[in-house]
């Protein structure tokens, strides 16, 4: 069903009068087909509408019950059309009562790979501030304990347009904080894998998402962390090299960091250059920004299929009391932030009211493999740390240069780190893991 000031090929003779439904999530038998081929999705609406369907005399309509009508798959609404008869899912028509009296101008905020690392310490941080509705949107059911920090919960792939047309349209997003995405050494074990969901997954949304933005003539800001993966230096020169620029040495050499770049290209394009033959004076549809992230170590979550959690796995493995085995060299030198300070850099540049490019540096301090294994020594004193280099993963690394250069995001949206490596282990490492693993995290003999 398509909105009255847009044409369908499919539906041109159906009316909306006064209030539009979402045509990106409707299937109807009486028009022969799926109604998603609309200019674009349109808002959910209340629940007593009355739509004029236009048949031959122009009198058949129908209307969507009593209010207040449920979020429930099996109540569904009737059309008559031709003799023919069509039942279309409620769910897609209405939002709950609480849902519906929120302001369009509020943020609505879809945040795909909600149940990662990131995510979680988005969501917490975001919960409850006022005029923000979150959408949490993973392959899985994200936590338990994070459900109720959100306003809706949609578990499915990203790679399925029609999944992303329907969260969008449904929720009427504004802002997207696309976090999903196979990382580095998954990526490299599943290449072809990684660049479906990775290139295809964020097409995917951009596509939809720019659809949605000029159905309302009002861009949605799409937030994009990328990585330090999207560099390659020789590894010969990277220790002499100065700390590296966003427009210096973009030759990656894994299967993430390619993913990556690309989607950073194709963000750009969407947020500044989307069709500028025929687009005119109107403005573009999306507002890109981008954070290339170093290496992140959290203390509340554990690491998964990121070449950079050598450290993370040293950090945990201590406070456990386990022995640990690192894959790099102790002189292994790169970037790094923790958590807390990524999802501040994230929200800090979603915030920004102007920015002056799309991709912005962000790292907090450089530190090599071995200065983190003493600091841990230093805290855990029975921490028991190997080095193993493994010759595939250390050429990754190798790649990745040794520092990068944030004096951007310090000029344009006041980036400003707040640890070193030693106010980091003190004041956020080290009472986390300490809280998170109870009497295992101080060995026996350990200083407190």
């Amino acid at each position: 069903i398509c909105p009255a000031r847009t044409a369908c090929p499919r539906c041109a003779s159906v009316r909306v009068p006064e209030q539009e439904f979402s045509s990106a999530v409707l299937f109807c038998d009486v028009f022969n087909g799926p109604l998603t081929r609309c200019n674009g999705p349109v808002r959910p609406v209340a629940v007593e509408v009355a739509i004029d369907v236009g048949g031959l005399d122009g009198s058949g309509s129908f209307g969507v019950g009593e209010p207040p009508l449920k979020r429930r798959a099996q109540q569904s609404v009737r059309i008559e059309h031709g003799g023919k008869i069509a039942l279309l899912p409620a769910v897609h028509y209405a939002l709950p009562e609480e849902r519906r009296s929120l302001p369009m101008s509020d943020r609505t905020i879809l945040i795909t790979g909600a149940a990662g690392e990131i995510g979680h310490g988005l969501i917490h941080a975001l919960s409850g501030q006022p005029g923000v509705r979150l959408i949490a949107m993973d392959l899985r059911e994200i936590p338990e304990e994070l459900q109720h920090k959100v306003d809706s919960v949609h578990v499915g792939d990203i790679c399925d347009r029609a999944f992303i047309e329907h969260v969008i349209s449904l929720h009427r997003v504004n802002e997207v904080m696309h976090l999903a995405a196979l990382l580095s050494t998954s990526a490299e074990r599943a290449p072809e894998q990684a660049h479906e969901v990775n290139v295809q997954g964020t097409f995917n949304l951009l596509r939809t998402a720019a659809e949605h933005a000029q159905a309302y003539d009002e861009p949605i800001r799409f937030i994009f962390p990328s990585t330090i993966a999207i560099y390659g230096v020789e590894p010969r020169e990277k220790d002499d090299l100065p700390p590296i620029r966003e427009y210096q040495a973009l030759r990656p050499i894994t299967m993430y960091g390619a993913n990556k770049l690309y989607c950073e290209a194709m963000g750009r394009y969407y947020g500044r250059y989307y069709r500028s033959i025929t687009r005119g004076d109107r403005r573009p549809p999306i507002d890109f920004r981008c954070l290339r992230l170093p290496g992140i170590i959290s203390a509340d979550t554990l690491p998964v299929g990121g070449t950079s959690d050598y450290v993370p796995e040293m950090i945990h493995a201590s406070a456990r009391g386990e022995s640990c085995v690192c894959f790099v060299r102790e002189e292994t030198c790169m970037p790094w932030m923790m958590m807390p300070e990524c999802v501040e850099a994230i929200l800090k540049l979603a915030e920004a009211p102007v920015i002056s490019r799309c991709v912005y540096n962000v790292a907090s301090f450089s530190a090599t493999a071995g200065e983190f294994a003493t600091a841990v020594r230093q805290h855990f004193p029975e921490a028991d740390i190997t080095f193993e280099p493994h010759a595939a993963r250390q050429l990754l690394v190798d790649t990745w240069p040794a520092d990068v250069d944030c004096l951007r995001a310090r000029e344009d949206w006041g980036y400003e780190p707040r640890w070193n490596l030693e106010q980091a282990m003190s004041e956020y490492i080290v009472p986390t893991v300490r809280a998170r693993y109870g009497g295992a995290s101080t060995p026996e003999g350990a200083a407190p």
